[in-house]
């Protein structure tokens, strides 16, 4: 099932859409709603000073996860894709980026994974769905996975995530 975003103020060609809330053990980050870039090109979770300081202070262990709450629906992200481990501890690995106009988070590739990405160029949106047990297993053909753009049939594999650009066929 596909759960749709709309993009705050694509003039600038970003993808950004409102988090409703993350929450780990009961406890909650961006609990009034955060600003979040959905960016491919990013290899971690990044936020400003104040939302990784709150992230690292609901962090759970590394076998549990953060719920991310998007348009209604709640995406997990396991602690171990945002995590180093230092010493036998868990520690959260959250790229701290400027206070300003810019969103609060950027969810990269650590949020993406295992999930499918609609860019929609046209309706000014981002679809977001989990892949599951039957999507890891199957065949797709012509997008992209890990992040690679080119036109190929590999299996979905752990760790994977499928991006698709959606816009109207150019008139002729």
């Amino acid at each position: 099932e596909i759960t749709w975003a709309p993009v705050h103020n694509n003039m600038d060609g970003k993808w950004t859409i409102s988090v409703d809330g993350i929450s780990a053990r009961g406890r909650g980050v961006c609990q009034q709603g955060c600003s979040a870039l959905v960016d491919t090109g990013t290899n971690m979770l990044a936020a400003t000073p104040q939302v990784a300081r709150a992230l690292r202070e609901a962090a759970p262990g590394c076998g549990d996860h953060f719920t991310f709450e998007v348009a209604g629906r709640g995406f997990k992200v396991p602690v171990r894709e945002v995590a180093v481990v230092e010493k036998g501890k868990c520690k959260l690995a959250v790229m701290e980026m400027a206070e300003g106009d810019g969103p609060d988070l950027i969810l990269g590739v650590p949020f993406l994974q295992g999930k499918l990405a609609l860019f929609d160029y046209d309706k000014k949106r981002v679809g977001l769905a989990t892949l599951g047990a039957a999507d890891k297993t199957d065949r797709i053909s012509s997008l992209g996975l890990r992040g690679h753009m080119t036109p190929r049939q590999a299996p979905v594999e752990e760790g994977d995530f499928v991006t698709i650009a959606l816009s109207k066929p150019a008139h002729t």
